[in-house]
């Protein structure tokens, strides 16, 4: 087998998982808030500790949070972003 047909499958792969992940972020996310605001992030089901579910952000970190610190939709999160800074005033 031809090394530049090595070289080509490699980085066929490496293109197939990144787009493979992006589109599980964009279909399976759910939003958290961190730093004020909103995140996109991937619940992961299995995985729980002390009731907090275990979710990997868009920007690759490991957070863990409670099922009522997840939202479902972007404004849902700058509502509660909204919500949050009217309570600390």
């Amino acid at each position: 087998m031809p090394p530049y047909l090595i070289a080509f499958i490699a980085l066929a792969s490496l293109l197939l998982l990144i787009s493979f992940s992006l589109f599980i972020f964009v279909l399976l996310n759910g939003w958290i808030i961190v730093d004020m605001k909103p995140v996109r992030a991937i619940k992961f089901f299995g995985f729980k500790k002390e009731g907090k579910y275990l979710l990997l952000t868009f920007t690759c970190k490991f957070k863990y949070r409670k099922p009522s610190g997840i939202y479902s939709t972007k404004k849902e999160a700058q509502v509660a972003i909204i919500a949050l800074q009217e309570k600390d005033h």
